[in-house]
């Protein structure tokens, strides 16, 4: 993690604070998914690319894997105007091969897309892991 990124997430986390006036951890927490979330958003061009926000957010422990029906949920209250919604049975379709790894393990080969559409998802499932608070 850069300088520059580690600034941007304590300036988030001060302003955040600030005009809460007062948070919880539980809060500020989703405070930060929504702001992830939204960050992401705009790569999504279809639906079912949610799976590659899903299974990083999975991947870092900010959901539990198998949690469909609570990131389905979590999409819609973080970007409620999104073109591209997600679905729980989208989301069950793209959890098979290569992509119930962790993001960065997924192989093309054996992935429930190929070519540049592959390349799409391994990009925002990446760009998620890089948005996302690291553990610990």
């Amino acid at each position: 993690m850069t300088i520059s990124t580690l600034f941007k997430e304590y300036i988030w986390l001060v302003k955040t604070i600030h005009e809460a006036g007062g948070i919880t951890l539980a809060d500020l927490n989703e405070q930060w998914r929504q702001t992830e979330m939204s960050g992401v958003a705009p790569t999504v061009q279809v639906g079912r690319q949610w799976y590659a926000v899903y299974s990083a957010m999975v991947q870092r422990e900010v959901i539990a894997g198998e949690d469909y029906d609570g990131f389905v949920c979590l999409v819609k209250e973080a970007v409620p105007k999104h073109d591209h919604m997600t679905t729980i049975d989208e989301l069950q379709r793209m959890a098979v091969e290569s992509f119930t790894k962790p993001v960065g393990m997924w192989n093309p080969l054996k992935a429930p897309v190929q070519g540049k559409r592959f390349k799409d998802y391994q990009a925002i499932g990446l760009r998620t892991l890089e948005l996302l608070m690291p553990k610990g």
